[in-house]
């Protein structure tokens, strides 16, 4: 059996030379910023302390609807999963089909308000020990509850960018640790299904352990 050592992690905010006023200059902007910074656009918004769309989770998507006013362009970005690209290229490619579709389709540039610039920025992930430890898979269900949206975003969405097979921390781990971690490992990939607000992601992790304490196999691993 073991262990499993809990991270948690913050964001440093880094600033481009690169923004955008208009939907022109948005698709300009993401055809030559840094592949960090549409990573931070579509994955780390989730950790930003004011990320308050439950709608539109992505910075693009959010933009496109509150400052150009285009709830079409912003429907069509907010839909993306990113996951289902191999790599930030090809994210970067289909947002420029997207963007290219919609400049062919409307008669007038949609142009934000004055100072309502788009500003590509990019971040840099800082790792911690939290400071907690679970003492393997029987003590599992306890160690999630008191997880912060912090080690939420690093075992569940940050990992899935240091992982070959695009899977969270955890699933790694209890893969290893045979029949007692195999009952976690078809709800956590449910997980993995769409794009959530960490909240939402952590309330689904919740759910998770009353649906699996409310399970006979489930009470009886865990009172293993």
């Amino acid at each position: 059996m073991s262990h499993f050592h809990v991270k948690d992690c913050t964001l440093i905010v880094q600033t481009t030379k690169i923004q955008a006023i208009n939907l022109r200059e948005l698709r300009e902007g993401i055809s030559r910023c840094e592949a960090a910074s549409i990573y931070h656009h579509f994955y780390e918004t989730l950790l930003r302390p004011s990320f308050d769309d439950p709608v539109y989770q992505s910075d693009f998507a959010i933009w496109s609807a509150r400052e150009l006013h285009d709830p079409v362009l912003a429907e069509r970005l907010s839909i993306i999963d990113p996951y289902a690209f191999e790599d930030i290229e090809s994210l970067r490619a289909y947002l420029l089909d997207i963007l290219d579709d919609r400049l062919s389709e409307v008669h007038f540039i949609p142009w934000a308000r004055p100072e309502h610039q788009f500003y590509f920025t990019k971040a840099v992930t800082v790792v911690f020990d939290a400071g907690k430890v679970i003492h393997g898979p029987e003590k599992f269900l306890d160690g999630i509850r008191d997880l912060s949206l912090g080690s939420i975003f690093y075992h569940f969405i940050e990992a899935r960018r240091r992982h070959k097979r695009r899977t969270d921390d955890f699933t790694v781990w209890l893969e290893g640790e045979g029949e007692k971690g195999e009952m976690y490992l078809a709800p956590l990939k449910e997980l993995h299904r769409s794009l959530v607000s960490l909240a939402e992601l952590k309330e689904r992790l919740v759910n998770m352990e009353d649906s699996l304490r409310n399970n006979d196999g489930g009470a009886k691993t865990h009172e293993a």
